[in-house]
């Protein structure tokens, strides 16, 4: 029964993380359009079916692990580079309160 719940679980993420994908590609394509015209979605569908599968006909999974190292390497090093420019910016500003922040008296310690 588990493996039965475990096949449908993996089907499910197998079709919605590409559609997700072809979602935001299609969005970027059409200007930033929340509906992208149905043509351009079938393309990139197309595109990124045909893409899977050349890799997988081509030298199964370790053509789709070298793909996906070649395209993640770029990837990590601009997050490296945005992570280190973010500490950087964060120690550089000034704080916030240029004066010590002190709690203001009580309406009791006011009439006394």
């Amino acid at each position: 029964m588990l493996s039965v719940i475990i096949c449908l679980l993996l089907a499910v993420h197998c079709v919605t993380a590409p559609d997700a994908g072809t979602q935001v590609l299609c969005m970027l394509n059409s200007l930033g359009s929340i509906d992208p015209p149905d043509g351009i979605r079938v393309l990139w569908c197309v595109r990124e079916g045909a893409i899977a599968a050349s890799l997988v006909i081509a030298g199964g999974l370790l053509a789709i692990q070298m793909a996906s190292i070649v395209v993640g390497l770029p990837i990590a090093r601009y997050m490296l580079l945005t992570g280190y420019s973010r500490v950087r910016s964060l120690r550089s500003n000034e704080p916030v309160f240029s004066t010590a922040v002190t709690a203001t008296p009580l309406a009791s310690e006011l009439t006394t």
